[in-house]
């Protein structure tokens, strides 16, 4: 996955959600039951009104104008429908003001 921010989205694009998509039809052709996924908070999009907690439930709200974000908001939206069982690891940002 590029995380960095990139000068052409479609680099991005071609990395991280067509890479996954690969990932995902190469493990189904190989007959594999299970995969695990790195999901990211990112996916979920840094908005001023998501709730101080976020789950699996919060709707994904990727920031088009992070690659990252947009993208993987677009790989997890296509696990959940994906032909195979997955486990998505979520990652957390934690955030607290310093005193």
């Amino acid at each position: 996955f590029v995380v960095f921010p990139s000068h052409d989205q479609s680099v991005a694009w071609d990395i991280n959600v067509a890479g996954s998509e690969n990932v995902f039809h190469a493990a189904i052709r190989a007959g594999a039951r299970k995969l695990i996924f790195a999901s990211s908070v990112a996916a979920y999009g840094s908005w001023p009104d998501n709730p101080a907690l976020l789950d699996e439930q919060h709707p994904l709200r990727g920031m088009e104008e992070f690659a990252y974000s947009a993208t993987k908001a677009e790989v997890d939206r296509e696990v959940e429908s994906a032909m195979i069982a997955l486990t998505a690891a979520v990652d957390q940002i934690l955030v607290s003001q310093h005193e």
